[in-house]
């Protein structure tokens, strides 16, 4: 299959769709499942080109913006604090993949849940964190709710305390969007969007409208 990027334009695409072909390809040691997202991501990309009527089609900019959006983020801890972020080839693979397909007959997302298992300090948290924020405050949503959630509160406030600091490090994009970084919640004035963090062990769980 020919399959052109323009990986000026596009460069986190490029890059999650060359850790696919490695990963097919024995280039990159990947264990079962990881093989079979990659292979599932290239057969969808030929369905999608060569299956007339296929209900879904992989969107470049939206895949892109999403990383892009990610990158004007900064890490806030170690030797690179304070410079922005900078994606792997597998985190652009997750990203683009979660993000760029959508559905021909109404514009929406193909895929509603996207589940990550890596080991610890490999970015974890910045990678939630990164597509939470771009949910709640970039994509023009109205009234959009985002929740890092967590068996206690003190586990859900991990994700969320680092995505406080990376906006309050981050003047310029805060400032673009609009976004106001409380102590327990992130918000979006303009938009009536937040951010905060969610536990299981809360009072009530109920009337949650989750982005």
């Amino acid at each position: 299959m020919q399959y052109d990027i323009d990986a000026e334009k596009y460069p986190h695409v490029a890059a999650g769709y060359r850790y696919a072909l490695d990963v097919v390809g024995g280039r990159i040691p990947a264990c079962e499942y990881v093989q079979q997202a990659c292979q599932r991501q290239l057969d969808d990309i030929s369905r999608s080109i060569g299956e007339e009527g296929w209900l879904y089609y992989f969107d470049h900019d939206a895949a892109e913006r999403v990383c892009k959006f990610t990158c004007f983020l900064p890490h806030i801890k170690g030797p690179l604090a304070g410079q922005n972020l900078t994606l792997e080839p597998w985190q652009s693979f997750i990203l683009t993949t979660a993000f760029g397909w959508l559905r021909h007959d109404n514009g929406k997302r193909r895929f509603r849940r996207a589940y990550t298992e890596v080991p610890r300090g490999n970015g974890k948290t910045t990678l939630s964190d990164g597509p939470a924020l771009y949910c709640g405050f970039g994509e023009k949503e109205g009234g959009a709710e985002v929740y890092s959630a967590a068996r206690t509160r003190d586990q859900a406030k991990v994700a969320f305390s680092a995505a406080q600091a990376m906006l309050r490090r981050a003047t310029a994009l805060r400032t673009a969007l609009g976004i106001d970084v409380e102590a327990h919640r992130i918000i979006q004035m303009r938009s009536n969007s937040y951010f905060e963090a969610l536990s299981a062990d809360a009072d009530s769980l109920d009337g949650k409208n989750v982005h």
